[in-house]
């Protein structure tokens, strides 16, 4: 049986962004839209943005499935395989889809199953322009929110991900031959068959209850630092919330941190998940002082999953 590798092998993982892959793939069929979801390339915003409605909109983009079509100048190995009946082929480096961005793929044996009269027949209609390879990914970030969306390879912006499925497409958009990796099989399914322990039925939601000062400290914050620290602790710690989903489908709870400028300690944990407790005290140690003087601050985090209509 052929497998897909698109950067990193297709594989098995716990699915933690369910409305995501509900709403189905996200089309980049041009430099408009390419441009648009590398917008949303880096995890966390630029100083001056506004970081709520980044951070709302990348992690719609990187947790959705997206599209691109590669034409023929893609040029990829082809090879028909007469004991397997399939029609394989390999993108051996990275393929421009739009002007400008690339899929960043190592995409090999993907095996159209086919007659060998047939496989001839469709992909001379590929090399003849009449005929397009779509691919559908997931974003590396879809698995772990600390990966950039897109990378910069010289003048190009080059995306990475999962593969879930390739079809060959006529040109009215036909689909006349399709491959779907493993990974792909699982996501279709749970499209249509919530389980319970596998997929969860929640949004994962990350929210800083309150921050001020500890008890030691006589420094109060204003406003504007506290909205901002809120902000900053939100994002910085989506990520690990999403890590520690991938090992506990159902994981929720909160942590009650006392943080100084130079380390951060647990003082209330009713989240009961080691990996994800230190990946928040690690980014919350990283974050640099936003003019809070010499204070020690408290902070509330509740790491929840919002819950989601049945289909």
């Amino acid at each position: 049986m052929t497998r897909t590798i698109f950067i990193l092998t297709t594989c098995l993982a716990t699915l933690v962004a369910w409305p995501a892959f509900a709403l189905g793939p996200q089309s980049l069929r041009g430099v408009e839209e390419a441009t648009e979801f590398c917008k949303y390339s880096a995890p966390r915003a630029a100083v001056d943005a506004d970081r709520e409605a980044y951070d709302a909109s990348r992690r719609r983009t990187a947790q959705r499935p997206v599209e691109v079509w590669l034409g023929a100048a893609a040029a990829p190995v082809i090879e028909y395989d007469r004991v397997t009946g399939a029609l394989e082929l390999s993108v051996q480096h990275a393929a421009r889809f739009a002007d400008g961005f690339a899929i960043g793929a190592n995409v090999r044996a993907v095996g159209f199953e086919l007659t060998e009269d047939r496989a001839q027949r469709l992909w001379a209609r590929y090399e003849a322009g009449t005929a397009r390879l779509k691919l559908t990914f997931l974003p590396l970030a879809w698995s772990d929110y600390e990966r950039a969306l897109c990378r910069q390879e010289g003048t190009v912006q080059v995306l990475d991900g999962d593969v879930l499925n390739a079809e060959l497409v006529d040109e009215v958009g036909q689909t006349i031959a399709s491959y779907r990796t493993r990974l792909g099989q699982e996501v279709e399914l749970m499209r249509h068959h919530r389980i319970q322990g596998y997929l969860d039925t929640g949004t994962p939601v990350v929210t800083v209850s309150a921050v001020g000062t500890y008890p030691a400290s006589q420094v109060q914050l204003g406003l504007d630092v506290q909205d901002r620290l809120k902000s900053e602790l939100r994002t910085a710690l989506y990520g690990c919330y999403l890590k520690g989903l991938t090992a506990n489908g159902r994981l929720q709870g909160a942590l009650v941190v006392k943080m100084s400028a130079r380390e951060a300690t647990v003082l209330v944990d009713s989240l009961h998940d080691p990996a994800t407790r230190g990946c928040a005290l690690e980014r919350m140690s990283e974050l640099p002082d936003r003019s809070a003087g010499p204070a020690i601050l408290k902070a509330t985090v509740i790491f929840r999953l919002e819950e989601t209509p049945a289909l």
